[in-house]
């Protein structure tokens, strides 16, 4: 794999902001079902206000269309920083770029697997295979826009 000489202070403070991370995403999966509902409600109910201005046009069918985009836009998000930080913690090994992009996607979506796993034993709430797919895709976008970053 990858041999760390020397710890610097960059790979100090990308581990610690990577274990802050962990521990948002792991507070959030630790929500009960209906927590995490009233979360994600919050922002839906914003949404539908902005694209269903007429209360009338507001459908049940509706609401939980958004409110699926809602919470999965929130997964997405939350694993491309993840997806970020893990690349800026891989590049200080100073690996060539195609490792790095290995090592971070698998590491945050590794990540991701764990996190779903642990919701099967939170009330109410389920692990999704989806879930990963769509974590594991943020984490690609986190990566790659850390390789912009980079140059």
């Amino acid at each position: 794999m990858f041999l760390i000489n020397k710890i610097t202070k960059k790979q100090i403070i990308y581990a610690i902001l990577i274990l802050i991370w962990m521990a948002i995403v792991f507070a959030f999966s630790n929500q009960p079902a209906d927590n995490s509902s009233q979360s994600s409600g919050r922002i839906t109910e914003i949404v539908m206000k902005i694209i269903a201005k007429e209360p009338a046009k507001r459908t049940q069918e509706l609401t939980d269309m958004v409110e699926t985009i809602v919470r999965k836009t929130a997964h997405f998000s939350l694993y491309a920083v993840g997806g970020f930080l893990m690349a800026g913690l891989v590049n200080t090994t100073k690996v060539s770029n195609k490792k790095l992009i290995i090592y971070a996607i698998f590491f945050t979506t590794l990540y991701a697997c764990t996190d779903e796993i642990h919701q099967l034993f939170v009330d109410g709430r389920s692990g999704e295979i989806r879930d990963v797919l769509i974590d594991g895709t943020g984490a690609t976008l986190g990566t790659m826009l850390y390789l912009l970053t980079k140059k």
